[in-house]
């Protein structure tokens, strides 16, 4: 039998290599955004945290609404962690920021 000529292609940057000279690394202005987004994914996680505490609160005792905001509370914590991953995987820096809590105020009235 005849060996056969397959053809491999190298999408990974060599070891010695400095990831500056990676293909796909990010360009500053998207990792910004992205870093920016992070930040949005964590402060729509605090707020559904804060509305599903609320609803389980004994004098509320609605916990259907709770459990609904509990899950939409993790569902964007997990979109953060798909930013983090994509960023990390293209040799970017993951810049967490600081959330300002003061800026989520419920009042709902029922």
């Amino acid at each position: 039998m005849g060996a056969k000529n397959v053809a491999v292609a190298n999408v990974c940057p060599a070891r010695d290599s400095q990831p500056g000279n990676a293909p796909f690394m990010l360009a500053s202005e998207l990792e910004m955004q992205l870093n920016d987004q992070i930040t949005l994914e964590y402060e729509a996680f605090y707020l559904y945290e804060k509305m599903a505490a609320y609803f389980s609160r004994a004098d509320k005792s609605l916990f259907g609404f709770a459990a609904y905001f509990r899950q939409a509370a993790e569902e964007e914590k997990e979109h953060a962690r798909e930013f983090i991953e994509f960023i990390n995987q293209r040799f970017g820096t993951v810049i967490l920021k600081n959330i300002n809590a003061s800026i989520f105020t419920l009042s709902i009235c029922l």
